[in-house]
């Protein structure tokens, strides 16, 4: 196995308290077998690919040949994997939407209601547990996330391989909730696995490679190692402008990830209008309350913070706050620190006034 479960978190664990700290891509499946085929409008502005479910009835045995082979039970077999399918599909709506708790339970409903016919290690069951993680780390419920990750990864690895696709993703996957927990090394060591074994299988070109590249870059900003950084992010926007286009979500967030580089190397001026252009984009493509295009707002008020425009950075975080709010919720670890945030730069704000008073 490529590592052990873990199910607790790190001492050092937390969300880091940084703006734009979830802009990485996580696969989500929605069939294991069909991750390469992707509709765009079912990503998320971060990027985050909702893989179709093209449900083929004539390939059953090739698919699940497991149940194929259960006599009498394989009706109700089927039964139980369609509704699985359809809860899914409903699931990978309500994300796209902003709706995360109905997603979760619809993802813990499809899990709960399998019965004996399925087993653990059936290629539906682990799509959704896949993404029951994917949305459990979207609330920031990291641990559990962290043990669906892994147990997905293990089972993958046991049945497929780690040189297979569905294998590679759930590497990705796990990487991206040990970097939300701070573990930064384990996070690159597996990035770094998926991507030198992509490159056989998959190919430098493939759309997951990029996806694994921009998240190495994520983990490798926060590790600052920032030259790195900026120029793996920068060939992942030229592929992914080539593949999709510049307004494409998957582009967008591996832009706004630039400019958190930049952000984070002092070049401020290159980040402001990097991310007042994802802004822009994110807008158009999901409005102006999805929590992808909130995380770009965060960034910019705390640009904006840094460059010494208090007034604008206020209102910024403000519509973030409230986004966040509606979106993820109040207690949220992302609404809480950008209002504490805003706490700070009202402090600051009125120290600045009162400077230029006296």
């Amino acid at each position: 196995m490529i590592r052990e479960q873990k199910l607790h978190i790190h001492p050092d664990a937390g969300i880091v308290a940084t703006p734009g700290s979830t802009d990485g891509e996580i696969l989500i499946d929605a069939h294991p077998l069909h991750e390469d085929s992707v509709k765009e409008d079912q990503h998320t502005s971060d990027g985050w690919h909702f893989g179709t479910s093209d449900w083929v009835a004539g390939a059953d045995e090739e698919y699940f040949p497991e149940v194929a082979e259960c006599g009498t039970n394989a009706n109700t077999a089927w039964d139980e994997i369609s509704r699985l399918a359809r809860w899914n599909e409903e699931a990978i709506e309500a994300r796209c939407e902003g709706r995360y708790e109905a997603a979760e339970q619809l993802l813990r409903k499809a899990l709960d209601v399998t019965g004996s016919n399925l087993d653990h290690s059936d290629p539906m069951v682990l799509t959704c547990s896949n993404n029951l993680a994917t949305i459990l780390q979207d609330q920031a419920k990291l641990e559990e996330a962290e043990y669906l990750f892994s147990r997905v990864l293990d089972i993958r690895e046991d049945v497929l391989g780690l040189e297979d696709h569905s294998t590679l993703l759930s590497l990705n996957n796990l990487a991206t909730v040990l970097r939300d927990t701070g573990r930064q090394d384990e996070a690159e060591q597996l990035l770094r696995i998926a991507t030198a074994i992509g490159d056989d299988i998959l190919g430098k070109g493939h759309k997951d490679m990029c996806t694994f590249a921009n998240n190495l870059a994520v983990v490798l900003n926060r590790r600052e190692m920032f030259e790195e950084a900026e120029s793996t992010l920068r060939q992942v926007i030229g592929d992914r402008t080539e593949q999709f286009g510049g307004s494409h979500p998957d582009t967008l967030t591996s832009a706004n990830n630039l400019a958190m580089v930049l952000c984070d190397r002092g070049k401020h001026h290159d980040a402001q209008m990097l991310f007042r252009s994802v802004l822009a984009g994110r807008e158009e493509r999901h409005g102006r309350e999805h929590p992808r295009t909130c995380v770009t707002v965060w960034w910019l008020a705390h640009l904006v913070g840094v460059l010494g425009h208090e007034s604008e950075a206020i209102t910024l975080y403000q519509r973030a706050i409230s986004g966040f709010a509606k979106s993820l919720g109040e207690d949220h670890p992302y609404t809480v620190s950008c209002q504490d945030q805003l706490a700070e730069m009202g402090v600051l704000l009125c120290r600045n006034m009162a400077d230029r008073v006296s």
